[in-house]
């Protein structure tokens, strides 16, 4: 029998998980909140939101 995970259990998981997701550039900001994270990018970066948005895939793969 598998045990469905509470979401108090989801949120705490995300967030101790997300320390490591970062920016691919310190121009962009990635705001991280509970279960949910919003990524900045200005319009004169020196790393697209396709760049970053790939990275944030290969990581979501990583823990998944």
């Amino acid at each position: 029998m598998v045990s469905e995970t509470s979401d108090v259990e989801s949120i705490t998981l995300f967030l101790v998980l997300a320390q490591d997701l970062n920016t691919l550039s310190g121009n962009n900001e990635l705001i991280k909140f509970a279960d949910d994270s919003t990524l900045l990018v200005p319009e004169k970066t020196d790393v697209s939101v396709k760049q970053n948005s790939a990275a944030y895939r290969m990581w979501l793969k990583i823990i998944v």
